[in-house]
């Protein structure tokens, strides 16, 4: 239902409009009431009417200098003037100040209601063209095309955030305005879906939205980026949440946020530090018959994230590792010894000593004896 402030110095009037009027007809209810000007700005500024009923005469603060004050405040929200004067100034004043219609006392409440549905129109399709603008602007300040749009300057004071959400096929998301907060909604692809709110606890709305749409799929995956002040700062929040969704891989929870992501790193810096162990591990227990199963449980890993992660902190995979130290290993004994071939494989963890051959020709384009023969002359 549609807010309404109404406005009257004359006590009679205001009861008789606020509790006579079919408000509900027109889906209105009267949010508050004031005896001023200046009790009206200070009301039209805590609820945030959607229509505004003042008379122009008035103690301390009259009707023009009211709409001339919250001028430069107003949204999509209409103001219709009352007075007992039928005066040309008045109404050019009132019309100056974007006053929606001037209606003479008495009130002829039909005409009243009349003017009341054409201004719930006008602040319909208002709403529509501004929803519409803001919507666009915010995406462009999301992407850092446009940090200055003329609607999204009025956000500057409000908090914002930014939810990615990957795998998101078959999601049926709209987007969603309430008194409290606006949601907008971007499909990017087939598969992913930006989403930008603003208002309080955008960030709790947000993370409640993603955790609703994660149940419905465990493919899914989703990131919270912080939340931030001003539609200039969105930008930040929409990279944050691209930082998480990196490392998507790596990170079992299926939400993605700040405090997920630090939890990730101090993992990962233990992690690093223990796959550099396990690197020193082989180097020192290449004779043994070792198994990346074995490896990765004796330092705390799952086979599949050892075996990810040991090729990026060491450049080499568990298997290129295992193979390339036995065989430098190897090379050590042909040239220093004079040990048999066979021996020497199983010195270093090769029991077959075929195959000990192949995977040395393979790293050394010789044979052992020929590597022996080559070093030794």
């Amino acid at each position: 239902m549609y807010k309404v402030l109404l406005i009257d110095d004359e006590e009679l009037i205001l009861e008789s409009l606020k509790q006579t009027f079919p408000w509900e007809e027109i889906n209105c209810y009267v949010a508050a009431t004031a005896r001023n000007g200046e009790e009206g700005i200070e009301k039209f500024h805590s609820i945030r009417p959607d229509l505004v009923v003042t008379d122009i005469k008035m103690p301390d603060m009259d009707g023009l200098e009211f709409l001339k004050e919250i001028l430069a405040d107003r949204s999509a929200d209409e103001v219709i003037v009352l007075s007992g004067f039928d005066e040309f100034d008045f109404v050019r004043s009132a019309l100056k100040y974007k006053a929606f219609h001037y209606l003479l006392k008495p009130i002829d409440r039909e005409e009243l209601k009349d003017t009341l549905k054409k201004a719930i129109n006008e602040i319909e399709d208002k709403t529509k063209a501004q929803h519409t603008t803001l919507k666009s602007e915010l995406f462009e300040a999301a992407f850092q095309k446009n940090q200055r749009g003329l609607i999204t300057r009025k956000l500057e004071a409000q908090t914002l955030a930014v939810l990615k959400i990957i795998h998101g096929s078959g999601i049926k998301l709209e987007d969603t305005k309430t008194n409290e907060y606006e949601i907008f909604v971007y499909p990017l692809s087939n598969e992913d879906i930006l989403v930008i709110g603003y208002g309080q606890f955008i960030k709790e709305q947000l993370y409640t939205l993603a955790e609703s749409l994660l149940k419905e799929n465990n493919a899914r995956k989703a990131a919270l980026g912080p939340e931030v002040k001003g539609s200039k700062n969105l930008n930040y929040s929409l990279e944050r949440a691209e930082t998480f969704l990196r490392q998507k891989e790596y990170i079992k929870d299926q939400l993605l946020t700040e405090a997920v992501y630090r939890n990730y790193q101090s993992f990962e810096k233990q992690s690093n530090t223990m796959l550099s162990k396990a690197k020193y591990f082989v180097e020192e227990n290449y004779h043994k018959p070792l198994t990346i199963e074995e490896v990765a449980k004796t330092f705390g890993f799952s086979p599949s994230y050892f075996s990810t992660m040991y090729k990026e902190v060491n450049g080499k995979t568990f298997s290129e590792h295992l193979k390339l130290t036995r065989i430098e290993r190897a090379c050590d004994l042909l040239r220093d010894t004079n040990k048999p071939a066979y021996e020497i494989a199983n010195m270093v963890g090769y029991e077959d000593q075929r195959y000990f051959s192949q995977v040395f020709r393979k790293l050394k384009q010789m044979t052992p004896s020929q590597y022996r023969k080559q070093k030794q002359s």
